[in-house]
């Protein structure tokens, strides 16, 4: 206990207690920082606690709390210092908010991004849609470059797209606690894809083809696995193809979702497609709906299916696209003619081959309120 006594005396002795600074110096004392004032002061400085780590920035919020707390000696700090260390807490604020919104780019909603991202793609593509806006020719005026036979389509220099089809979910048939889960998922699915990313979703009705028509296999007999399966299959397929006959349901349905990344090569844009499509099919799965990747002879069916109606589709890559064919497969889907001006006198509907008319409709705005009945109602 006495070397302790007289241990603390000694170092008293070694470390005189320095003289108290003059207040009336202080106030023109410029080698005061406020900065380095914080960083070795630290949280409830005075006291012996370890400082925290130091990350290399000012922490505004320990800034503001130590103005007007007493100063290392234990005196209160002067006006002039209040007044310094609140301007340098102002900058120090206002620096952190222009960086927060440097780092978010300052866009203020997804309609500027869309807007902005429409703006570059249309300066990248602009040469190639005035060549095909005054295409004299059908194959030339089809709206996209080339289509692999994986199934990503190049549809203008550095735009590249894929096709995932899904079947119907039953929405209007389920509880309404699953309709909430489909259409939570449903959500999910949309929000996954980027100001980056361009998406549409499709539901496509085709009128059927007369051999079709009556002939259909909804249920395949032989797959049944037993006798009373295989007699009710054919029962249901007899049914349903009387109702075709009767013309209630003689158009087939198909839902596709597609889309489109851009990227300087097609295998560039394959890793990109891949991550998109493998999310999206987990989701569409989720909802109850299958979904597979379609490949290119598929995506080149539903094309044809739109610009030659009531006609087979025949193709085969191996055998129609190949070193010795000139023929691209815009080619092989493309009609004999596309008439904007039918009979001299439309301009607001167009004709295709067998005398078969089209028109386009678009719907420009939509209301605050839509019920989850419209796309089936339109469909």
């Amino acid at each position: 206990m006495e070397n302790t006594i007289e241990s603390n005396a000694a170092s008293r002795e070694s470390n005189p207690t320095p003289p108290e600074p003059d207040m009336s110096s202080r106030d023109t004392d410029a080698g005061f920082d406020i900065e380095d004032f914080v960083h070795t002061s630290g949280e409830g400085f005075g006291n012996d606690r370890p400082m925290d780590a130091d990350n290399g920035s000012v922490d505004v919020a320990a800034l503001g709390s130590f103005a007007g707390a007493p100063t290392v000696a234990g005196k209160k700090m002067s006006r002039k210092e209040k007044r310094q260390a609140k301007r340098e807490v102002a900058r120090l604020k206002k620096e952190a908010k222009l960086a927060e919104k440097e780092a978010r780019k300052s866009y203020t909603s997804v309609k500027s991004q869309l807007k902005d991202r429409d703006k570059e793609l249309t300066s990248k593509t602009a040469d190639a849609r005035r060549k095909r806006e005054g295409a004299k020719d059908v194959v030339n005026y089809i709206g996209y470059n080339r289509m692999y036979q994986d199934g990503i389509c190049e549809v203008e220099e550095g735009l590249f797209s894929s096709s995932i089809s899904f079947s119907d979910t039953s929405y209007h048939s389920v509880r309404d606690e699953q309709q909430k889960s489909m259409f939570s998922a449903l959500t999910r699915l949309y929000d996954q894809f980027g100001a980056n990313t361009l998406v549409q979703m499709s539901v496509i009705n085709t009128p059927l083809l007369k051999e079709e028509v009556g002939n259909r296999k909804f249920f395949d007999v032989a797959r049944q696995g037993n006798d009373a399966a295989r007699n009710d299959a054919q029962v249901f397929n007899d049914i349903l193809n009387d109702k075709v006959r009767e013309g209630v349901s003689n158009i087939r349905r198909n839902r596709y979702l597609t889309y489109s990344v851009t990227a300087e090569t097609a295998d560039d844009a394959a890793r990109q497609l891949s991550r998109i499509e493998t999310e999206s099919s987990r989701i569409l799965n989720s909802m109850g709906s299958k979904a597979h990747l379609m490949n290119g002879t598929q995506r080149l069916s539903v094309i044809h299916s739109l610009l030659n109606p009531y006609k087979p589709f025949y193709f085969d890559y191996q055998k129609d696209i190949s070193a010795k064919r000139v023929q691209t497969t815009k080619d092989c889907i493309a009609p004999t003619q596309i008439d904007w001006r039918p009979d001299g006198m439309f301009n607001d509907c167009f004709k295709l081959d067998n005398g078969v008319y089209g028109q386009v409709l678009v719907m420009k705005k939509f209301g605050s309120e839509l019920s989850d009945r419209a796309l089936a109602d339109i469909v």
